[in-house]
């Protein structure tokens, strides 16, 4: 559906808070930008999700527009980083 690679990531609540989220985002996108020299990253949040999006912001991911999966009905925030 999207031609851009994503980063993503899951926490158990109770370890939400804590900087794990933007410390693995950080490392996958430096990963990303290193070891695969990829120009450009994604990201997909739902909207609402302000912890995500805050997230993705610290990392200097910016929003790009709201997109909607096939058979879907939410819109969906696109955030994406390029070199």
């Amino acid at each position: 559906f999207l031609d851009t690679p994503e980063i993503g990531y899951a926490l158990l609540q109770r370890h939400e808070g804590n900087g794990y989220a933007t410390e693995a985002a950080s490392a996958i996108l430096d990963h990303a930008r290193t070891s695969m020299q990829l120009k450009r990253v994604g990201a997909i949040i739902s909207t609402g999700n302000d912890r995500s999006i805050s997230v993705v912001q610290r990392i200097g991911m910016k929003f790009l527009k709201q997109i909607q999966y096939p058979d879907e009905q939410e819109l969906i925030n696109f955030y994406i980083i390029e070199s």
